[in-house]
Order: C-alpha cells, then sequence, then structure tokens
C-alpha cells in the first residue's frame, strides 16, 4: 500500500472465524490466500460449513435454529463489509500512469519533484563520474603505452649505439702467413677507428710448454686436445669480455680456431674428444665466429718460401703441411663466411686482400667481392665424391622502419637440430650502387622477439642449403623448400679478377649474376604479392 511516506506491505496470512455454540459445534467459514501482486491482495473467501449431525432433528426448536443462522449470517456480513471496503482501499492506492495530479497533495507533489530532481542530479553526477574515470582509464593506458613505447626505444637504441664484437679466425696450413697478418691487420683496423685484440695460438702456448708428449697414449692424447680446445675457448672468451667492457668497435683476431683440432686427429678419435667435453661441431664452429679466414700454406703455389723456422712448435715437412692445410680447410667448411686467400699473388698482396675480407666483415671500406649466382638442377651430391655439409635456413625479414634505407633480415641456420642466428642490415653505399651488409650474431631469445617485428608483405624463405670446396673455390647450392617455387641456386663468392670453375658435377642452365629476380629479398615479396608476375619474369632464364 502505497502512503505519503513510502510503501507498506500487509499480508493477512489467515483469518478463522469459529463460532461456537453450546453443544462445541465449530464452523471454520473464511480462508485466505495470498497473492503476489504488490499493489493488490485478492482475497478468495471459502465457506466451509460443518452441521451437527442432529441438527433440524434433535432439538429442533425455533430457537436454535435462529441462534444458528445469526451466528452464521452476523460475522459473515461484517467480514464481506470489510473485505470490500479493503478492495476498495487498494483501487484507489494502486499507482496508475495516467492520473490526475490535481488531486495529489501540493506538499506531496513539491516533495516528489524535488526527490526527481535530487535523483536526476545524483544520476548526472554518476555519469560524469564515470565519463571521469573512463578517460583516466584512457589516459593510463595511453601513459603505459607509451612508456613501454620508450623502454623498446632505449632498449633498441641501446642495442643499436652498444659496438658489436667482432671474433675473427685466421686459419690455414703451416707457414701461411696468419703471424705475419696479424700486424698489418691491426694497423688497418686500427686506422679505421677499431680496437684490435689478438689472441695467441694456443696449440703453441702448450706444445712449447711441454704439455704434449710424443710417445702419449690414446687416452692421453684425447685429453690434451680436448684441453687444447678448453683453452682456446678460455683464452677467446677473456679476449671477448674485456674488449665487451671497453664499449668501443672491437675486432678480436684468433691464431687458429676451435675446430683446427679435428684437423690434426682422426674422426673417430674427435667424435670422441665432443662427447667427453660435451660440445657439438655447430657451437665451435659457426657460433663462434663472425668469419673465418683461410690462409693457404706457402707449400702450395709458394714452396720456395716454406720454412719451420720462424715456429718452434711446427715440424711438418712440406709434404704434410699440404695434407694439413685440405684437413684444416675441412674442418670449416660449413661455416656461413668462411674465404680462402690462396698464394695466386705475391705475399704483400696477399696479405691486403686478407684485410679487404676483414673490412667485409666489419663494414668497414674495402674493395668487394664479386657475388656470382647460377641457376642448376636439383643434384643429390651423396653420388659424388666430396665433402659437403647441408644446412637448414630460415630467413625472415623485419618491417621497414620509416626514414631508413635498405632492410633487414634475421636468419637462422643450422643442423642436426642445432641453430645460430644472425641479424643482417643491408644497405646502399652513399654515391654507389654497390651494398654493404652488416651482420651480427644474436641469442635465440632475441630472435624470437623480432620474429614479432617481420614484413607482412613478405614470405618468409626456407632453404636446404650444401656446402662444399671444389678446386678451391667455396661454393653454396642453396635449394628453395619453403616457398617452393622449383628453384636451385649456386652462389659463390670471389675475388673480382679470379677465374671460377663451376663443378663439373652440376648442370647449370644459365648465369643470374646481378638480377634482382633472383634475390631472397623480392622473391619473398613477388611470391606474396603476385606469384604469377615472378614466373613470368624468371622465365627466360630458366
Amino acid at each position: 500500500i502505497n502512503t505519503e511516506y513510502g510503501e507498506k506491505t500487509i499480508y493477512l496470512d489467515r483469518l478463522n472465524l469459529t463460532m461456537r455454540r453450546l453443544n462445541s459445534r465449530i464452523f471454520d467459514t473464511l480462508h485466505r490466500k495470498k497473492n503476489t501482486f504488490p499493489y493488490r491482495r485478492k482475497i478468495t473467501i471459502q465457506k466451509k460449513r460443518v452441521l451437527h449431525k442432529n441438527f433440524g432433528t434433535k432439538k429442533n426448536s425455533s430457537f436454535w435454529k435462529v441462534c444458528t443462522i445469526g451466528a452464521i449470517i452476523i460475522p459473515t456480513t461484517g467480514y464481506l463489509f470489510n473485505s470490500s471496503m479493503f478492495n476498495l482501499h487498494m483501487d484507489q492506492t494502486k499507482p496508475t500512469q495516467n492520473f490526475d495530479s490535481s488531486k495529489i497533495d501540493p506538499h506531496l507533489a513539491e516533495l516528489l519533484q524535488h526527490h526527481q530532481e535530487e535523483l536526476r542530479k545524483q544520476q548526472h553526477a554518476l555519469f560524469r563520474q564515470q565519463e571521469l574515470l573512463l578517460r583516466q582509464q584512457q589516459e593510463m593506458m595511453k601513459h603505459q603505452q607509451q612508456q613501454q613505447q620508450e623502454i623498446a626505444n632505449q632498449k633498441n637504441t641501446a642495442s643499436k649505439e652498444k659496438p658489436h664484437v667482432y671474433r675473427i679466425v685466421l686459419t690455414g696450413g703451416p707457414c701461411g702467413g696468419k703471424s705475419t697478418a696479424l700486424s698489418y691487420i691491426s694497423d688497418r683496423l686500427q686506422s679505421l677507428g677499431f680496437r684490435v685484440l689478438r689472441v695467441p695460438e694456443a696449440a703453441t702456448l702448450l706444445i712449447t710448454g711441454g704439455g704434449l708428449d710424443p710417445n702419449a697414449s690414446e687416452a692421453e692424447r684425447i685429453s690434451f686436445e680436448g684441453h687444447l680446445v678448453k683453452t682456446k675457448i678460455a683464452l677467446e672468451d677473456t679476449f671477448y669480455e674485456i674488449a665487451k667492457a671497453s664499449e668501443v668497435p672491437s675486432v678480436i683476431i684468433c691464431d687458429r680456431g676451435t675446430m683446427d683440432t679435428s684437423a690434426y686427429l682422426p674422426k673417430e678419435m674427435w667424435d670422441v674428444v665432443l662427447d667427453e667435453f660435451g660440445w657439438n661441431v655447430v657451437d665451435l664452429r659457426d657460433k663462434r665466429y663472425d668469419g673465418v679466414i683461410h690462409m693457404v700454406t706457402s707449400a702450395i703455389g709458394a714452396e720456395a718460401f716454406y720454412t719451420t723456422d720462424n715456429n718452434a712448435a711446427r715440424s711438418e715437412s712440406l709434404e704434410k703441411a699440404i695434407e694439413l692445410d685440405f684437413k684444416v680447410l675441412n674442418a670449416w667448411v660449413g661455416h656461413p663466411h668462411i674465404r680462402i686467400i690462396d698464394n695466386s699473388t705475391d705475399f704483400n698482396t696477399k696479405i691486403q686482400r686478407v684485410i679487404n675480407v676483414i673490412c667485409e666483415i666489419v663494414g668497414a671500406p674495402q674493395p668487394s667481392n664479386r657475388i656470382r649466382k647460377f641457376i642448376s638442377s636439383p643434384t643429390d651430391l651423396t653420388e659424388f665424391k666430396i665433402k659437403f655439409e647441408t644446412f637448414e635456413v630460415e630467413q625472415t625479414y623485419l618491417a621497414k622502419q620509416e626514414g631508413v634505407s635498405g632492410y633487414t633480415y634475421i636468419r637462422r641456420r643450422g643442423q642436426n637440430g642445432v641453430y645460430t642466428f644472425t641479424h643482417s642490415t643491408v644497405r646502399n653505399e652513399p654515391g654507389s650502387d654497390k651494398k654493404i651488409i652488416l651482420e651480427r650474431t644474436i641469442s635465440g631469445r632475441e630472435y624470437v622477439a623480432l620474429l614479432k617485428q617481420a614484413d607482412v608483405k613478405r614470405l618468409t624463405v626456407k632453404k636446404k642449403v650444401y656446402c662444399f670446396l671444389w678446386k678451391d673455390i667455396y661454393y653454396e647450392l642453396q635449394t628453395w623448400e619453403s616457398p617452393n617455387v622449383g628453384l636451385t641456386v649456386l652462389n659463390t663468392e670471389i675475388e673480382t679478377d679470379k677465374e671460377i670453375s663451376i663443378p663439373d658435377f652440376l648442370e647449370i642452365k644459365s648465369e643470374v649474376t646481378g638480377l634482382k629476380e633472383f634475390t631472397s629479398y623480392y622473391i619473398a615479396k613477388m611470391l606474396k604479392k603476385n606469384p604469377s608476375k615472378w614466373r613470368e619474369e624468371i622465365e627466360s632464364h630458366l
């Protein structure tokens, strides 16, 4: 029931009218059922009449009849009158949608209007608070995004500004000119602003110190060679940490590397060394060094200059030096950046060629080598008696940043489930069409993080790469697996004025050196955008 002071609910649980007579007659005449309507209660009256079994026969006098009828009629009439008045009051107080406001008490109408006005003000204030809270949340999210972007920019800036420490191996057969080249390399790189650190040959340190017994047993030999590799790794890591702490561009030149040891051991013994010390070839060969320069022994092509007098630890004959040179070269087959410096020129020019290769690796100005590309038919190299290494290569191009020339890509390269990761930036040299490639080794975690910046306009390129040597030239036979376009390309990098000898077991269709249609960067874009157009462009070369 709506009243002036609020809403009031009246519950009529049950109404019992009991009629007792002197002879204990009971009349249960009225029962009420509840209803769920909020503004009106419907009361159902059930009449129940219970008469004495002797009513009307025994004591059948007029007096008792009148008493009995009166006992029923009088309370029933009173109850019905009260019920009708209650229903009338409920109908009058039930709220309706259309009512005459003039009939409402002016004071009550004023209070109602005031209450509605206060309610509207509260709703308006609530809406303002919600709007303000929403704006604060948006500003907070925007601020968080700006902070995350600033942190990312700081990390990128720090990674860009932090100088890279290059590790390069000078290897080759005995008396190849490594020790002499070190001094020239230091002078050249220091003049370009690099700090140069030179790691001495660990084998010379141990042998001259009496670490190797000529009559050592097989177990002693395995122990010596294993600890020799550990000594190399410890020396290289020590120089690396020193260079890294200096925070200046640095180049570490290693006089021989970890894989040189395998050239002086039978394959079975080398496998035992790897197993006992927990190493694998990919870690020792590919992950540690940015470049490998093989300086061919003077016993091949410059026999008159071969000598063992300048190194107390060297005792190889001319024939043994030639044999070791081939073994050392084959030990490094599979490294992504291996260069062979032969004795086709005089010694001073040979040293200059070494300097040029190192400048190429570290991104310093130098005369470039010439990259040659040939379209080849698919070939199974296992049918031929050559040593080769097989690698899985996955190359992902990153989204191009505004205002930055060139492009950037990351690469995963490995075999037998062990991978190396690199980050490469390709840009044009100012004032020329020559491209400069700056490459650095990154960790697997960095690689995964950079995958999120992949260019959606280009496909990820997957290749099967076979690396092998043929007549002192290093080749890579690349077969495209994804996207599978049925393309096999033979790559080699030689000096500009050097003649090339194509392997006779390969069927070469045409040379495509310098054609953009056969670069991974162009193919990754065209096969994403318009594959049919790319096939039309290369049709004449196949």
